[in-house]
């Protein structure tokens, strides 16, 4: 059986900045719970304080109480391996109660998912433990699945415990994954991973629905998508798609209407709000091993011509950009203005053409003398005068 866990609102939070109005998401929890989905992911846990994200970048236990989640859907949350690190000065178990305040007993939230880098993940077992104890299920993504070796991807699932992680999910962060490497890597995790596998694909290749469909028929128990594939850059596999999918191969009688309404009507106007979806430069971008996030910030930024984004890509992969920083988008656009002002727009073969024309030097005998017979011939021809370097004694026309 596939667990589908639908994370419309953690990762469509990247086109919202985690702000979803109240109707959209009362229709779309609704939907969800007629449909074939088991788990919604409802957002981010975290102690970001930027008042320009929504409720959806925190989804504190007060929060969630104020929504009408239906019964029927388990409720996760998911937490940056690298936001509880950073606390170095608190123990563990301080760290998961200042992000987990109450006991499971007593929230909505049923499960935690831990995003991980290869250098957090042995990390992730104390406050896997932790909260296990305190009755949360606990599971890891694996982020930038297709940057690890096989002898690498092996030993770092060694230091995770399955006693206390139920789900280990790879997670296809730059979009790169294809169906021969999903094949490899399905093998060796049944080889390294006792317990149960799932799989977050990105669209890049637009292959996250085929990835995600066979990785559902090769063992895989959990799948993640979300409403028209809303989500960071190119956006995800599509939940509508793969139930519609799934329900026509079984023969199910579940309901899926109002989901796919609500993707051809308030998720459609989204979409052509925000503007997610593949493209040449996505695909690109997970070629070389861009983190999606540039494409997207370059895209929504209107200081950058549309004629430019190919060199923003040219810039990027020649750097190491599996992870997004700010400083090294601001670079790509710097290095984008410094190729316009290099090149200009300014075109000599059809701006020139047919025109006399005077190319005036800078040495020592451009006299006030000359300057002034320059002048007076330049107004008789009508010439059309070009200094080399700056030449003061010739006034500007």
């Amino acid at each position: 059986m596939t667990n589908h866990l639908d994370c419309t609102l953690r990762d469509g939070g990247y086109y919202t900045n985690w702000n979803f109005s109240s109707e959209v998401v009362t229709k779309y929890l609704a939907a969800l719970s007629l449909a074939p989905v088991q788990t919604v992911e409802i957002g981010f846990r975290s102690m970001d304080k930027d008042r320009n994200k929504g409720s959806y970048a925190t989804t504190s236990d007060g929060f969630l109480d104020s929504l009408n989640i239906p019964d029927s859907l388990n409720v996760a949350v998911m937490v940056n391996a690298s936001d509880i690190l950073s606390l170095n000065n608190l123990s563990n178990v301080e760290c998961a109660k200042i992000f987990f305040p109450r006991d499971c007993s007593d929230s909505r939230v049923s499960i935690v998912r831990f995003a991980c880098h290869q250098h957090e993940v042995a990390q992730v077992n104390d406050l896997a433990k932790i909260l296990s104890k305190r009755g949360y299920r606990v599971f890891v993504n694996l982020m930038q699945i297709t940057t690890y070796e096989v002898e690498k991807l092996i030993s770092t699932i060694g230091t995770l415990d399955p006693k206390y992680i139920e789900v280990l999910y790879i997670a296809d962060s730059l979009g790169s994954l294809d169906h021969d490497k999903l094949a490899q890597l399905s093998e060796t995790l049944k080889t390294c991973w006792p317990n149960q596998l799932g799989i977050h694909t990105h669209d890049n290749l637009n292959l996250a629905n085929s990835l995600s469909m066979a990785a559902m028929t090769s063992g895989f128990s959990w799948v993640d998508s979300t409403v028209l594939g809303m989500g960071r850059g190119p956006g995800n596999a599509r939940t509508e798609e793969l139930l519609a999918v799934v329900l026509d191969e079984s023969g199910e009688s579940t309901n899926i209407n109002e989901l796919l309404s609500l993707s051809l009507n308030e998720f459609a106007e989204l979409k052509n709000l925000n503007g997610w979806g593949t493209n040449a430069l996505y695909m690109l971008a997970a070629k070389h091993g861009i983190h999606p996030s540039y494409i997207q910030s370059a895209l929504s930024d209107p200081g950058i011509p549309r004629t430019e984004l190919l060199n923003v890509v040219s810039y990027l992969k020649d750097s190491n950009t599996f992870k997004f920083t700010t400083g090294k988008m601001k670079k790509a656009k710097e290095s984008v203005k410094r190729l316009q002002h290099k090149h200009g727009s300014w075109d000599p073969r059809t701006d020139l053409e047919g025109k006399p024309v005077l190319i005036v030097g800078s040495g020592l005998s451009v006299t006030s003398v000359v300057s002034q017979k320059i002048c007076q011939m330049v107004e008789h021809e009508g010439c059309v005068v070009i200094t080399l370097n700056q030449v003061t004694s010739i006034p500007a026309r």
